[in-house]
């Protein structure tokens, strides 16, 4: 989940417990589980770093792919 650089604190507390809300319900917990998926437990700078991690390493395979936007 991504907000503007400038949303106040307040408002992305507010925003993670919701989405914590959302997605312990059994319907998402259904879906997430039968897509072979877990929902990460990562907010803050632990997202942020597992984000750049992750643009790096696809960056990496798209690349060596040679894939091409069309």
């Amino acid at each position: 989940m991504w907000a503007p650089k400038a949303t106040p604190a307040d408002v992305q507390t507010r925003m993670v417990e919701e989405a914590r809300k959302a997605i312990q319900t059994d319907e998402a917990k259904a879906i997430w589980s039968a897509q072979g998926a877990e929902f990460p437990n990562l907010t803050g700078a632990q997202f942020d770093a597992f984000i750049k991690t992750e643009l790096r390493k696809w960056s990496q395979v798209v690349k060596a792919s040679g894939a091409k936007l069309d």
